[in-house]
């Protein structure tokens, strides 16, 4: 979801329509183009395969990859190759000592890439993120893992290339049913 909301600049456009403006944003289209996923265990995997679905070709990197995984359009690689080629990247892997996603990998990516966060915040160096955001190397990211909940660094939150929700990834009426029953 954060993916097509990105590309597609939705929160935008609810924003200003909202407000009796018809503003637009150019997007792109998700065929052909490439997903980084960093993380590939159950929420990667599934990622992938519904990406997939969209056209897009996949590269993966895990520490650990999972042999016999390898949906057509997917391939696994390394973190440079990963970053180098993927125009959007998104995390799902456990937290790091330091941070994947720092000046070094967003310097390699494509011009007006896309990062998306839904595992934890350790992997996302934000002071690099906000300076790719501000000179337009990045053309969005969204986040849905922080340091605290709620952020106090809002930085990045109330950046205007930013979608921020508040830890909903796995917050649904069935995960918290599963939870309960335990």
């Amino acid at each position: 979801g954060l993916i097509l909301a990105l590309v597609r600049s939705l929160p935008y456009s609810d924003r200003t329509i909202k407000k009796g403006e018809w503003n637009r944003k150019l997007g792109f289209e998700l065929q052909g183009a490439t997903l980084g996923i960093i993380g590939c265990g159950n929420i990667g995997k599934r990622v992938a395969e519904l990406v997939v679905g969209f056209g897009m070709k996949v590269l993966g990197f895990d520490p650990f990859p999972t042999g016999g995984f390898n949906p057509e359009g997917f391939t696994w690689t390394n973190l440079n190759n990963l970053f180098s080629s993927s125009k959007i990247v998104t995390l799902h892997a456990p937290a790091t000592e330091k941070p994947v996603v720092d000046m070094a990998a967003l310097e390699q990516m494509p011009s007006e890439s896309y990062i998306v966060n839904t595992a934890r915040s350790a992997l996302v160096d934000k002071e690099a993120v906000l300076a790719s955001l501000d000179k337009g190397k990045l053309a969005g990211y969204a986040v849905d893992a922080y340091d605290t909940e709620p952020p106090t660094d809002r930085r990045l939150v109330e950046h205007e290339k930013v979608i921020a929700t508040a830890h909903i990834g796995g917050y649904t009426k069935e995960s918290v049913y599963r939870a309960a029953m335990g």
